[in-house]
């Protein structure tokens, strides 16, 4: 008699707010390999993010700092420094900086955020007071840099690991503000201003409740806090966490709910790296552009694991193909 396969078929998804597709494929997680994928180090010496190495890098543009200690000295908890090799850059003439419709200058701020002094991999090895005060740093140099009357839309990312894009281990981020607003992310608010106009409330306020009436995506909740594995994920283990009360920019968080917010990232984050052998990963921080009015938006972490990649097909058309259903990585995440 022949063996009935239980594995699930190949399925599509629409994000029904983007339209965005993806095609969920469970079989591609088998294909036969026949590259080597370990990463080699390469770099030897002293760290420039270490504690006592501060003249590796620029001068910090922003610190916290104990009392007794001297800008670009030892002495700091977290330090915000400008990129040694910037995408965009800030220093530039008023002539320069004009701005035309299809092309000018690179003009914007590139900021490393160093996490800690200490020479760690992931939020995971620093405290939860260490990782409170980080998300603090965030939306105080957010709240600096929407001063800035060029300046429209800001991304703080992280990262994490060689296959994720890191070129240094010791743990940072990146904040990259620039005098536009991404196509899709301008696409993302429009759908969600249509949203509302259709269908009442925040999208993703709905989106939420929905997410933890069913369950099965559900990651964790955590004092205000909500994790979970989307239903149209683009990548496998592709996990979001979202503020259970609607606020559109992250830099309006309560600063009584940033240590909440520090142990979801932490738990969600020790899951990922415990559950699939500690794979490199990226943390994207979406809040709503700086003047423009997004009312109908809800700011989120997005992390994404690097346990697949992007190829030829999600290139040439958009669509993601994962490996992973949600509901099975939200099952393996959340596991005991």
């Amino acid at each position: 008699m022949a063996t009935i396969s239980t594995e699930k078929k190949p399925e599509f998804r629409k994000d029904p707010l983007t339209g965005r597709w993806v095609i969920l494929a469970p079989g591609r997680s088998q294909r036969p390999q026949d590259y080597d994928t370990a990463v080699r180090r390469v770099r030897s010496g002293p760290c420039p993010f270490c504690e006592g190495n501060e003249s590796e890098t620029t001068p910090e543009v922003l610190a916290r700092r104990n009392p007794d200690s001297k800008p670009n000295g030892p002495g700091w908890r977290v330090r915000v420094v400008s990129n040694k090799y910037p995408a965009v850059h800030c220093r530039m003439s008023a002539s320069d900086s004009a701005l035309a419709a299809s092309c000018f200058p690179g003009l914007g701020v590139h900021d490393v955020i160093v996490d800690t002094p200490r020479h760690v991999v992931s939020l995971t090895d620093m405290t939860v007071s260490e990782v409170t005060e980080l998300l603090d740093v965030f939306r105080e140099r957010l709240g600096q840099l929407s001063n800035e009357p060029y300046l429209e839309y800001a991304l703080i990312f992280k990262n994490v690991g060689p296959t994720a894009g890191a070129s240094l281990e010791h743990s940072h981020s990146q904040l990259l503000a620039i005098p536009i607003v991404p196509p899709s992310f301008i696409s993302e608010l429009e759908a969600a201003r249509r949203w509302h106009e259709r269908e009442g409330g925040c999208y993703y306020c709905q989106l939420l409740s929905q997410e933890q009436a069913q369950g099965e995506r559900i990651v964790l909740r955590h004092s205000g806090f909500t994790a979970f594995c989307p239903f149209v994920s683009r990548f496998a283990y592709e996990t979001w966490i979202l503020p259970e009360a609607h606020e559109e920019r992250f830099e309006a968080t309560p600063q009584t709910l940033l240590s909440s917010l520090a142990e979801t990232i932490q738990k969600v984050l020790s899951a990922i790296e415990t559950r699939l052998g500690k794979p490199g990963y990226n943390v994207l921080l979406h809040t709503a552009p700086f003047r423009k009015q997004s009312p109908h938006f809800h700011w989120r972490l997005e992390i994404l694991p690097s346990v697949s990649r992007a190829a030829g097909f999600e290139w040439g058309t958009g669509i993601h193909i994962n490996p992973v259903f949600p509901e099975e990585a939200a099952q393996t995440l959340r596991a005991s």
